[in-house]
């Protein structure tokens, strides 16, 4: 072998080509593709087999490739490289003897080569992956609606807690006698408020947060932070259960009854002398804020009050019970204007009795009705006869019932005492300012209270 071939076979031995009897082959098993990989110049090597064609079995004898570049020279190689790579290209390759190479990567079997058998238990492995994949789709539905759920589960408040199986502490919180009547209030309104899984608070929470906000008037802020929710929230929760209870209880609670009904439990001391009483009438006024505009200031001015008010005609049975709530009028509007005006009157029946104050000029207009108008006597000469004088003294006794009743309905309810927000005196799509259902709301809870008159 002389110089320059055995530089040519050392040089072929690196690059993972050997060269004997004027034969290269090139070797391409993994094993030693694994072991040379690092040494072999990549644009070499893949050169050469791109101009390599495997011959075919029954022909591969005396075949020679002739080719003019079957390397190409890579600008990086060496000097050695380069000679051996000038070499290569001016040797003809006679692969006549040598064995047929296999490529580097094996071609894909074609699918006639698949068996049915390995079909099939391909569809049943993908079927039984698809079945999978849906339980597991429906599972992660079922888990997100819980963890939905979860996050919007109403929260227990521990001031509401405490107070819900306590008879004090409820009827110092809602002035509902008895833990047991919040229930049946409950019970009898629940139906008015749709289910929401957004509520923080649950309906009972919420409608005790009503009835403390109606008894002690605390700022939004103080039951936001008692109930741990918002002050928007602490707002709507009132608005809605105000709205709840005035269109559920309104015309349930607040009812006139026929005189007859009201005989049978008519106290003793209405029996005795007015045994025909239906209704002990009043107003009274709560103060509001000062209205910007100078008319409505005008129109609400109260030159009984001195303030700017609402005034409102309520009238109860002998027993104690509110019947009537009037909407609220400007400050500045008489008794009489309102009892004609209200709807006052068109609750009389024949033969009805109605005690009020002296200052309730409306015996005419109760006297259209077949009704009869008592007042305490006016004072028409120096000094009153002695009959008046008895007769107004009885009035009194028992007129003043429905002074009583209202003192209680202030006491009780501190939203009663003013003054009012002007937002609370706007009227909505429904035609009745807020504060009227207020006021309503207070007559009807008032109502399931013990009446404050004896019956002896």
């Amino acid at each position: 072998m002389t110089r320059k071939e055995n530089v040519i076979s050392k040089g072929c031995l690196a690059k993972g080509i050997f060269y004997y009897d004027g034969i290269f082959k090139v070797l391409i098993e993994k094993d030693f593709l694994d072991k040379f990989s690092h040494c072999i110049p990549k644009a070499m090597f893949m050169n050469t087999l791109a101009n390599y064609t495997q011959p075919k079995e029954e022909d591969n004898s005396n075949i020679t490739i002739h080719s003019p570049h079957p390397f190409e020279v890579n600008e990086n190689l060496n000097s050695s490289e380069v000679l051996l790579a000038e070499e290569l290209q001016d040797s003809p390759m006679d692969l006549s003897t040598s064995k047929p190479c296999h490529s580097l990567v094996d071609e894909e079997p074609s699918s006639s080569k698949h068996s049915p058998q390995l079909v099939s238990e391909l569809q049943k492995e993908i079927e039984k992956l698809t079945a999978q994949l849906e339980k597991m789709k429906a599972e992660y539905v079922s888990l997100k609606k819980e963890f939905a759920m979860y996050c919007n589960r109403p929260i227990t408040s521990h001031f509401f807690s405490k107070c819900q199986n306590s008879d004090r502490r409820m009827r110092v919180y809602t002035s509902l006698s008895t833990a047991k009547s919040f229930e049946i209030l409950f019970k009898a309104i629940q139906s008015g408020i749709p289910e929401n899984n957004s509520f923080k608070l649950c309906k009972r929470q919420q409608l005790f947060l009503t009835l403390v906000k109606l008894s002690h008037n605390p700022a939004d802020i103080d039951l936001a932070f008692r109930f741990d929710i918002s002050e928007w929230t602490v707002s709507r929760y009132f608005h809605s259960w105000v709205d709840c209870i005035y269109y559920k209880l309104k015309t349930h609670v607040l009812i006139w009854p026929l005189l007859s009904q009201l005989q049978v439990a008519m106290p003793m001391c209405f029996r005795r002398h007015y045994p025909n009483t239906v209704s002990i009438m009043d107003c009274f006024e709560t103060q509001i804020q000062i209205p910007n505009d100078r008319n409505d200031q005008a129109a609400t001015y109260s030159t009984y009050k001195s303030k700017n008010t609402v005034k409102y005609l309520i009238s109860a049975t002998p027993n104690g019970t509110i019947n009537f709530i009037s909407k609220g009028y400007a400050g500045r509007k008489s008794d009489q204007f309102i009892v004609r005006h209200s709807g006052y009157i068109d609750n009389l029946k024949a033969g009805d009795e109605v005690l009020a104050d002296m200052g309730f000029e409306v015996a005419e207009e109760i006297g259209l009705r077949g009704a009869k108008l008592i007042t305490p006597a006016f004072k028409r000469a120096a000094q009153l006869t002695q009959l008046e004088t008895e007769i107004s003294r009885q009035v009194s006794n028992v007129r003043i019932h429905i002074e009583r009743e209202i003192g209680c309905m202030r006491m009780k309810f501190d939203i009663m005492r003013g003054p009012v927000i002007m937002y609370n005196l706007n009227t909505f799509q429904d035609n009745v300012c807020f504060y009227d259902k207020i006021v309503a709301v207070c007559c009807i809870l008032s109502n399931l209270n013990p009446s404050i008159i004896p019956f002896e």
